[in-house]
């Protein structure tokens, strides 16, 4: 079938391993979390997922990272080396793709740690690596994200996230705010976008995005200013996309072609 891939699988690194075991846990307490927002879902069966969920969140997430990596997402970052990641939490992504990859890595943080260095302008800390890849993992719904990305004047920014249409939460994600997605689906346009191991409820990917050349043209009669991308024909993404449903439609509107056809 067109585009098909393998399933995603974790890593062999610890937060992989500690991923796959709680997931394994929920399974085994009888935890639904394909349905955690079905709206027939009984609502003590919905609390339960949540106060699992608030557990994990304590001993895995917040100590490690709350995007789930692969070998295959660490070494497609690690191929645009150098890099500054802002709001790098832990450090665990940084540090996992130095280490996997020997690529270079500067990671900043409001809250500093090993590995980690504080940030405490974002501007001044993008414009010192001017040669970077800018990297963002899971921001928050502050105006970290669109600081950051508004201060980058590089070409490759990668993203770990949710985005516009590519969410349950809302129209834009609790990843990032507005103005954040608003200024990378203007000013950037997606190379690849790769899955990851998802936490119950979200739908964050890998994505390499590259700056786009632009235009302004005044258009019609009454002179309206308009901005125009340009992307060239190799890094235009495949429009084709199928789910599972999707694949079904498909297989019945071949059926009903062949049928016509005879």
């Amino acid at each position: 079938r067109h585009g098909a891939r393998s399933a995603v699988a974790p890593w062999d690194d610890p937060l992989s391993i500690r991923y796959m075991e709680v997931m394994k846990e929920a399974s085994e307490l009888g935890l639904d979390l394909d349905r955690l927002f079905h709206p027939d879902l009984p609502d003590h069966e919905r609390l339960a997922i949540f106060d699992w969920f608030r557990a994990v969140h304590q001993s895995v997430r917040i100590p490690m990272a709350y995007a789930i990596p692969t070998a295959e997402a660490v070494h497609i970052i690690g191929q645009f080396s150098p890099i500054v990641e802002i709001g790098a939490g832990s450090g665990y992504w940084s540090r996992l793709i130095r280490e996997r990859t020997g690529s270079i890595v500067f990671a900043y943080d409001k809250s500093p740690c090993l590995g980690v260095h504080r940030c405490d302008h974002i501007p001044t800390i993008i414009e010192s690596h001017p040669d970077c890849s800018l990297f963002l993992c899971w921001p928050d719904q502050s105006d970290m994200a669109s600081t950051a990305i508004n201060a980058f004047g590089g070409e490759i920014f990668i993203y770990i996230g949710e985005s516009i249409g590519r969410t349950v939460h809302g129209d834009f994600s609790p990843m990032g705010d507005v103005a954040f997605h608003l200024y990378v689906n203007r000013h950037f346009h997606e190379v690849l976008r790769v899955p990851l191991p998802n936490w119950p409820g979200n739908q964050d990917c890998l994505s390499v995005y590259k700056r786009s050349g632009a235009i302004t043209l005044m258009m019609g009669e009454t002179g309206n200013v308009e901005t125009f991308q340009h992307v060239p024909p190799s890094e235009r993404s495949d429009l084709f996309t199928a789910s599972e449903l999707g694949w079904r439609i498909l297989d019945k509107t071949a059926d009903m072609i062949a049928s016509s056809n005879t």
